[in-house]
C-alpha cells in the first residue's frame, strides 16, 4: 500500500490519498509520506499510527479513536453485574492500544480485571486451547476481546469447541469485529453465535436510501448486499474529500484503487487550503454526523450487536456521553432495563457449572449463622420460607436470611404468628408451618418463585425500627428485608431497593364533617340552565302545535284569544301530571301529544331521582385540609410507630410533645374521634398504603374519615438488599410483572378486600342533568310535532283552495265526507 501511495504521488500527482492501513506500521509510513509531500492522507480504518498527530500534520483520521469504544464496553460489562473481567488482546500495537484506558475505566467502575491475556499473531490451535483451558478455570465469566477479525474468529472457533461460548460465559468483542461482522461467512457467523460486539450506528433510513441509490446507479447488479461499517466509513471519507475539493477549487479529481482499499486523489494548486477544507468539512454521513476536531472525527453512537444464527442483531444503542438506549430485543436471553439503560443476560437463562455462579454473584459471601442479639435490641426469630415445590439455589451453601419487621398493627401487610427466638447456637429449628403472612410476604415469595433459580432463604423476625432493620442489611447481619420499608434518600445510600410494589406518598387522615346547611332554590339544581329553558320552550311549542291543529274543529280552542291561550297552556302543562281533562279530536294532535308525554315521563322520572339524591346525600368535608393548619393551631398529630414520618414532621416544625405514635388501626380511629382537645389527635400523618388499608379495614371508616392531599412524596415501599446484590434487577422485574398483572390484584383482594386504590369522598352534589342527555328526545318530539302541524296546515290550505275553486257550488257536494271542511263551515 505504501508503494502504491508513492507511485500515485509521483506519477499521478494526487493531492490527497484515502487508505485503510491494516497495521500501525503502514499507518506510520503513510502518515510520514503524506506529511513529507504535503499530501493529505485520510485513513478510515480502525488502525491508528503510533506517531503523535502533531508530528504528521497531513494525516487525517476519519475513523473514531480506538479509545472511544471504552465507555460503551465498560457500560456493557457493568450491565451484566460483572465484578471480575478478563481482557484478551492480540500482541500488536492495535491490541495494546486500548488496554490501559480500558483497564482504568473498568477499575473506576468497581470492576476488577483479573488478568490480561495476550495472544500472539501467529498463534496455533494448541496455544489457543491451552489459553482457553486457563481462562476456563478462572473465577471470571466475562471476557473482553480486542483482536482483528481473522484472529478473533479463530479464537471463538476454538472457544466454541472448548464449550466456552455458552450461556455460562459473556464474550464482548471490540469494534474491529463489529465493523465487518455483516460481511463474514456463514461458517464464521456460526462460530461467533452468542457473543456481543459493537459497531458505529447506521440509521436504517440512511442505509435504505444508500442501497436504493446504489441500485439505481448500478442497474446490472442483481442484489445489493448490506455494506459493512468499514465501507460506509470509506464512503463518508470519499464524500468529505469531494466536498472539500469543491470548496478548495480543485479542478480535476480522479479516483483510483489502492491495492486492497479505496484511494481517492485530486489535483489542487494549494494543498494546505485543501487540507484545511477537509478538516472543516461537516455533513450528515451514513454513520452519523461527520465533523473533524483536531484532525479526528467525533465519537459516534455505537450499536450493541448480538450474533446469532441469522447474523448480527442490534440489541441496544449507546450514545455519548455514556448512555444505553433500548432497541429491538428479540434474542432470547437478553432483556433491557430502562432504569439502568443497559442490556442484561436474563437470570432465567443462566446455568451454573462446577459450583460457580454467574458473573457478579457473591461467591465469597460471608453468611453469618446468627444475628447480633446484643446490638440494638436484635430479637430475631427464624422462620421457614416456602418454596412452592421449586428447587432453590444457595449462596456458598448458606441460606439468605431475610429480615421481617415485627408489627403490632396493620397485619394485612406483614403478620408474624407464633414467633420464637432464634438461638445463637441454632440448637432449635422452627417447625415447617409457615409463620409469616401478609400482602408483602405474598409479593416477596411470588417474586422469588418467578426466578428460574430462586435462592433459598429463611425469614428472621426483627423487633426494632425500620432504620435499624436497614442498618442490619447494610452491615451484612441480614441478607435482605421483606417488609413495609419505605424507600428514602438516606436509606438508598446504605442499601439497594427493588422497584416499589405499593402506592407512594404521605397524606393526612382526618375526620369528615357533614354539611347540613340548606341550599336555596334546591329544586332547580337537578337540571342545568339550558335544560330548564329547553323544557319550558318545548312546553309552549307543543301547546302551540296542539292549538294550531285543534282550533278549526275543537270548540274548546275557539273563542277569545285569552280563552284559547289559557286552555292550550293548561292542557299542555297538565301533561306533567297526566291529569289533563280537555278532549283532543285530531289524530295529528294525538300523535304529537303522545310523543311529548313520553318525553315528559322520562324527564320527570330523571328529575325526581336527581332531586332525591341531592336532598338525601350527605355532603362531607374534612375537618383539616393541610399540614400548615395543624402547625398554626398547635394541634396534636399522630403517626405510625417506628415510621420515618416522625423525622419528616420534626423537620416541618412540629414539636416533639405534639407528636403521638400509634400502632394499630383501632388506635387511629379512637384518636381521631377524641380530637386534640380530648386526648386524641386532629390528624394522622402516614403513608398512603397504610391509610388506604385503614379505610378498607372497616366499611364505616370510609364515611367517617377522609384522606386529604399529598404532603410528602416517596417512591413507595420496596424490598431491601445489600448494595450490589446481583439478583436485584431480576427481582424488580418480577415485582413489575406481579403488580401489573392479575396476581397483584388478587393479593390486594385477599388482604385488603378490594383493589388498593386510594378512596376519596366526594364533597360535590350530584351532577345536574344536561340538555345533551335529552337532546334525542327533544329532537324527536320537535320533529313529529312540526310534522303534524305542517300536515294540518296543508290539509286546511287544501280545503280552502277547494272552496275558492268551486265558488258558489255547495261545498258539501264537492268535498263530501271532508271533516275538515265541515269544521270550517258549521252552517252547512
Amino acid at each position: 500500500m505504501v508503494y502504491t501511495a508513492e507511485d500515485l504521488i509521483k506519477n499521478a500527482q494526487v493531492v490527497a490519498i484515502i487508505a485503510a492501513p491494516q497495521v500501525s506500521a503502514e499507518a506510520d509510513l503513510l502518515a510520514q509520506l503524506g506529511s513529507r509531500n504535503c499530501i493529505p492522507v485520510l485513513s478510515f480504518s480502525c488502525v491508528s499510527p503510533t506517531l503523535h498527530l502533531h508530528t504528521v500534520p497531513y494525516f487525517v483520521q476519519t475513523s473514531p479513536k480506538e479509545s472511544s469504544q471504552v465507555a460503551p464496553i465498560v457500560d456493557i460489562v457493568t450491565s451484566f453485574l460483572g465484578r471480575e473481567v478478563v481482557i484478551v488482546y492480540e500482541d500488536s500495537p492495535y491490541g495494546i492500544g486500548i488496554l490501559q484506558p480500558l483497564t482504568e475505566a473498568l477499575q473506576s467502575s468497581s470492576v476488577h480485571t483479573i488478568d490480561s491475556v495476550v495472544v500472539p499473531i501467529g498463534v496455533t490451535d494448541d496455544h489457543f486451547d491451552q489459553m482457553l483451558y486457563r481462562l476456563k478455570n478462572m473465577s471470571a465469566r466475562l471476557f473482553v476481546v480486542n483482536m482483528r477479525t481473522a484472529l478473533a474468529v479463530h479464537l471463538f472457533s476454538r472457544a466454541k469447541d472448548a464449550g466456552m461460548v455458552t450461556e455460562d460465559y459473556v464474550w464482548i468483542a471490540t469494534v474491529a469485529l463489529g465493523n465487518v461482522v455483516d460481511g463474514l461467512s456463514p461458517d464464521d457467523i456460526d462460530n461467533l453465535q452468542g457473543i456481543l460486539t459493537l459497531r458505529p450506528y447506521v440509521q436504517g433510513t440512511s442505509l435504505a436510501r444508500f442501497k436504493a441509490r446504489f441500485h439505481l446507479e448500478n442497474l446490472n447488479t442483481d442484489r445489493v448486499h448490506t455494506p459493512s461499517v468499514l465501507l460506509f466509513r470509506a464512503y463518508n471519507t470519499a464524500w468529505a474529500t469531494c466536498i472539500a475539493a469543491e470548496i478548495a477549487g480543485v479542478s480535476r479529481l480522479a479516483i483510483r484503487v489502492a491495492e486492497i482499499d479505496l484511494s481517492r486523489h485530486g489535483l489542487s494548486a494549494n494543498r494546505r487550503v485543501f487540507l484545511d477544507s477537509i478538516l472543516n468539512t461537516t455533513f450528515d454521513g451514513l454513520t452519523g454526523d461527520f465533523r473533524m476536531v483536531n484532525r479526528e472525527v467525533q465519537p459516534p453512537s455505537y450499536e450493541i450487536v448480538h450474533v446469532n444464527r441469522k447474523g448480527a442483531l442490534g440489541v441496544g444503542l449507546w450514545t455519548p456521553p455514556l448512555s444505553l438506549q433500548p432497541q429491538k430485543l428479540s434474542r432470547k436471553g437478553y432483556s433491557f432495563d430502562n432504569s439502568r439503560r443497559s442490556v442484561f443476560w436474563r437470570e432465567d437463562t443462566v446455568r451454573t457449572s462446577k459450583g460457580r455462579e454467574k458473573t457478579g454473584f457473591p461467591l465469597n459471601l460471608d453468611t453469618k449463622h446468627s444475628l447480633n442479639l446484643e446490638s440494638k435490641r436484635r430479637n430475631a426469630r427464624k422462620l421457614v420460607g416456602g418454596r412452592s415445590g421449586k428447587l432453590c439455589r444457595s449462596y456458598n451453601e448458606k441460606l439468605l436470611r431475610i429480615g421481617v419487621p415485627q408489627k403490632d398493627g396493620f397485619k394485612a401487610f406483614v403478620n408474624v404468628s407464633r414467633p420464637y427466638f432464634f438461638c445463637k447456637d441454632n440448637a432449635t429449628r422452627p417447625s415447617t408451618t409457615k409463620q409469616v403472612t401478609g400482602y408483602i410476604i405474598d409479593v416477596f415469595e411470588t417474586a422469588m418463585e418467578k426466578l428460574q433459580h430462586p435462592p433459598c432463604y429463611d425469614f428472621c423476625v426483627f423487633d426494632g425500627s425500620y432504620d435499624e432493620l436497614v442498618g442490619n442489611v447494610s452491615l451484612g447481619i441480614l441478607d435482605g428485608a421483606a417488609g413495609d420499608v419505605t424507600i428514602t434518600a438516606n436509606r438508598t445510600g446504605q442499601v439497594d431497593f427493588t422497584m416499589p410494589y405499593t402506592q407512594s406518598g404521605v397524606s393526612l387522615l382526618v375526620l369528615s364533617e357533614s354539611d347540613l346547611e340548606p341550599i336555596q332554590w334546591t329544586f332547580l339544581a337537578p337540571l342545568t340552565k339550558e335544560l330548564w329553558f329547553a323544557t319550558v320552550g318545548f312546553f309552549f311549542f307543543t301547546g302551540f302545535v296542539v292549538w294550531v291543529i285543534e282550533r278549526p274543529r275543537n270548540p274548546e280552542y275557539q273563542g277569545s284569544s285569552l280563552r284559547q291561550f289559557s286552555n292550550a297552556s293548561y292542557f299542555i302543562f297538565s301533561t306533567l301530571t297526566f291529569s289533563h281533562d280537555h278532549i283532543i279530536r285530531s289524530l295529528l294532535s294525538k300523535i304529537a301529544v303522545v310523543i311529548w308525554c313520553f318525553l315528559v315521563l322520562v324527564l320527570v322520572q330523571s328529575y325526581t331521582a336527581s332531586f332525591s339524591s341531592i336532598l338525601t346525600a350527605e355532603r362531607l368535608h374534612p375537618t383539616v385540609t393541610n399540614l400548615d393548619q395543624l402547625l398554626v393551631n398547635g394541634d396534636y398529630v399522630g403517626y405510625q410507630h417506628n415510621s420515618f414520618v416522625y423525622s419528616m414532621l420534626r423537620d416541618r416544625g412540629f414539636s416533639k410533645h405534639r407528636l403521638i405514635p400509634y400502632s394499630r388501626e383501632d388506635e387511629y380511629a379512637d384518636a381521631l374521634r377524641k380530637g386534640s382537645m380530648n386526648g386524641g389527635v386532629s390528624a394522622i400523618v402516614d403513608e398512603v398504603p397504610y391509610l388506604t388499608s385503614f379505610l378498607f379495614s372497616d366499611a364505616r371508616y370510609q364515611n367517617e374519615f377522609q384522606i386529604v392531599g399529598h404532603i410528602y412524596k416517596t417512591p413507595g415501599l420496596g424490598f431491601v438488599f445489600p448494595q450490589g446484590f446481583p439478583l436485584l434487577h431480576n427481582i424488580s422485574t418480577a415485582i413489575l410483572n406481579i403488580t401489573e398483572g392479575n396476581e397483584g390484584s388478587q393479593f390486594e383482594e385477599k388482604w385488603f378486600g378490594t383493589a388498593a386504590t386510594t378512596p376519596t369522598v366526594s364533597n360535590k352534589p350530584s351532577t345536574p342533568l344536561t340538555l345533551q342527555s335529552f337532546s334525542g328526545l327533544f329532537l324527536t318530539s320537535g320533529f313529529f310535532s312540526s310534522l303534524m302541524m305542517l300536515i294540518s296546515i296543508m290539509r286546511l290550505a287544501h280545503a280552502r283552495w277547494t272552496e275558492l275553486r268551486h265558488g258558489d257550488a255547495d261545498p258539501m257536494d264537492n268535498i263530501s265526507g271532508d271533516e275538515e271542511f265541515r269544521q270550517l263551515h258549521p252552517e252547512a
